[in-house]
């Protein structure tokens, strides 16, 4: 867990998210991520039938408290948690 709050400390991330590939026939089963050349989630799929990624969440978060705390209902109707999302090494 240190490198996991090390790595949302360093990205200064509202979220992180832990992530692990899984084999693709598996992927039905959880959220799944597309992340650009920083890391950073620029596509969310939750238990697709057909997802465009096989990165799939582990259901592991670290949040950063004001984030969680300030304008709760911003991100309403952008699915997940919007486009503020960073995953975890």
């Amino acid at each position: 867990m240190g490198r996991f709050l090390a790595f949302h400390r360093e990205r200064k991330a509202s979220v992180t998210i832990g992530m692990i590939p899984v084999a693709p026939e598996e992927t039905r089963h959880f959220g799944t991520a597309t992340l650009d050349k920083n890391r950073k989630i620029v596509d969310w799929q939750e238990k697709a039938a057909k997802a465009r990624s096989n990165l799939a969440s582990m259901g592991i978060y670290v949040f950063d408290r004001q984030y969680l705390t300030a304008n709760p209902d911003e991100d309403q109707g952008r699915g997940f948690w919007g486009s503020r999302l960073s995953p975890g090494p």
